[in-house]
């Protein structure tokens, strides 16, 4: 899940350059994780034997829909860069187990981290490694060359909170699951994956049971706020913007009028061809909700993220041509 002293011996990451590996950076890596000491989620979730995992995105299909008290029933509760809790816990719960981030999205009022919370670091570029060792030695940073927008000048953490993300889900994310341009492991235009993918893909990794909440756009309520914790809404942004720059803008969901949580049954669809049967056609994947829920897919509706997530589970190497997934997914109107 993070970065240990050992990530070098890692092949798939040593010979790709960030966001996709660790190529030039191993010496302030290195530097960073002999202070930092630490690189798990802590000895009580390391000794669960089944991890119930809930990735927070920031969508606005949150606000006023009370989930709060069910997202703190997760073991480990994910949030992305400064997404507010204080204020908001009825709708999004109480609980932060770690905050993903980079540097331009990182909190930048300390009084707004929460204490018993981890920092992982999911590094975009070379910049990044720099900004977390003066973050993790206290340093005073002293310009903002090479960064998009101003960042955080201090993470109010100490050292052993602190963890840097395997780059392996940036690279796995982007090129096995989404099929994003591969071009020759650089960085480039259109082939970088949004935050919450990439935390999607960790917890796959690494959670029994991954959920999610608070991803997807209702583009049917102009006056819905398009995050929960602001009062920007819909209406400034364009659907056809929206599904230009949505990775899986082919495989949409319906958005739903209530909260359900459906498990996610998902075979290929094999067509025999020839007399003998011995050849097949292969027609794709179709879907079906179990428990009792209605899952619907259409080419142009609300675009619900969290769909790329059900089939990436196929480049998994699983074998079988049926495959039910623990898989729950809060679809909200």
């Amino acid at each position: 899940m993070f970065l240990d002293p050992n990530f070098k011996r890692l092949s798939k990451i040593s010979n790709y350059l960030p966001p996709f590996g660790v190529r030039t950076q191993e010496k302030i890596i290195d530097h960073i994780l002999q202070a930092t000491k630490s690189y798990s989620l802590g000895s009580e979730l390391d000794r669960l034997s089944c991890k119930k995992c809930i990735i927070i995105g920031n969508g606005g299909i949150l606000f006023n829909k009370s989930l709060g008290s069910q997202i703190d029933q997760y073991d480990v509760v994910v949030r992305l860069n400064e997404a507010p809790v204080a204020g908001f816990e009825k709708d999004v719960g109480s609980k932060t187990t770690m905050r993903i981030t980079y540097p331009e999205g990182a909190i930048q009022r300390p009084e707004r981290y929460e204490k018993s919370s981890l920092f992982v670091l999911s590094a975009f570029k070379l910049m990044d490694f720099k900004w977390l060792r003066h973050m993790v030695f206290k340093e005073k940073l002293r310009s903002m060359e090479g960064f998009w927008k101003s960042v955080a000048r201090v993470v109010p953490r100490e050292p052993e909170d602190i963890r840097i993300l395997n780059p392996y889900f940036i690279q796995e994310a982007a090129f096995k699951f989404i099929g994003l341009p591969h071009n020759n492991g650089v960085m480039g235009k259109g082939n970088i994956p949004t935050l919450g993918t990439v935390a999607i893909t960790m917890a796959l990794h690494n959670c029994d049971e991954v959920a999610v909440a608070g991803f997807g756009y209702d583009m049917n309520t102009p006056h819905a706020p398009l995050h929960y914790y602001e009062k920007l809404m819909m209406s400034a942004i364009k659907e056809t913007v929206l599904l230009k720059q949505t990775p899986c803008d082919w495989c949409v969901l319906m958005v739903f009028n209530s909260v359900r949580m459906f498990s996610v049954k998902l075979h290929r669809v094999l067509v025999p061809r020839g007399k003998d049967g011995s050849d097949v056609e292969d027609k794709g994947f179709e879907f079906e909700a179990l428990l009792g829920s209605v899952c619907v897919f259409t080419s142009e509706s609300s675009i619900l993220s969290m769909c790329c997530c059900i089939l990436w589970l196929e480049a998994l190497n699983i074998n079988s041509s049926t495959v039910y997934y623990n898989l729950l997914v809060y679809s909200l109107s």
